[in-house]
């Protein structure tokens, strides 16, 4: 498959946890950037700054059974642009009685562009059982009590520099529209998604929902490793 195009002063970061015996957990969002190009210190210096704020902002969402073990930054303006991270142990703090690996919190990303299919949304894991209303849904005291913390964090974020780089707003990036078929031998057909002929897309966050039912992550229950 052929690398994806690069993304001119975008970053890619990533969150990567350990979640019981899943040590490859992750959360992705974008942030645009002035500015820079950022050096790998520089990278170094946001990431530090990303996992400080994930302890100050958001921590208190998830149980002490989640830890934030590395924040990686990478510039997608081209393949040979910088990368940097954090790496330690920042750990939840909203008690010890967690829900299954595979119980998440949807955070939906507001764009102002309207499309037909799936929008940007980020799976949290890593949640206690007290924030529960039903087997189903989040509770009401969770669901007015996260928005402010998750707005903070990425606050926070949007209001970083480090060196001449001034981080801006949290964006998606979209690089494919509509799909190619592919026939198989056997006769049956793949859609295989084509990457977008003018370049990525990049889509400004303009807020944030909360989806009140608990969503499925069913990879992070590790049934395939048994």
């Amino acid at each position: 498959m052929p690398p994806l195009p690069p993304v001119p002063q975008v970053l890619r970061c990533t969150l990567k946890y350990t979640l019981g015996g899943d040590t490859d957990l992750i959360n992705r969002f974008h942030i645009l950037y002035d500015g820079g190009p950022p050096t790998t210190a520089n990278l170094v210096t946001l990431a530090t700054d990303i996992s400080n704020s994930w302890a100050a902002r958001i921590a208190t969402i998830f149980t002490d059974g989640l830890a934030l073990e590395e924040v990686t930054l990478e510039d997608l303006t081209s393949d040979t642009s910088a990368v940097g991270s954090w790496t330690g142990t920042q750990l939840g703090t909203n008690g010890s009685d967690p829900l299954s690996a595979g119980a998440a919190l949807v955070l939906q990303m507001k764009i102002a562009r309207r499309y037909r299919g799936g929008h940007p949304r980020i799976y949290w894991g890593g949640l206690d059982q007290a924030d529960l209303a039903t087997p189903q849904t989040w509770s009401a005291g969770a669901l007015s009590t996260w928005p402010p913390l998750f707005l903070d964090f990425f606050a926070d974020i949007e209001a970083m520099s480090a060196g001449g780089t001034e981080l801006l707003n949290i964006v998606n990036v979209s690089y494919f529209e509509g799909f190619t078929p592919f026939e198989y031998p056997s006769g049956r057909y793949r859609n295989i998604p084509k990457l977008r002929t003018g370049g990525p897309v990049v889509d400004i966050v303009t807020g944030f929902t909360m989806n009140p039912k608990v969503a499925s992550q069913r990879r992070r229950n590790q049934q395939r490793t048994a």
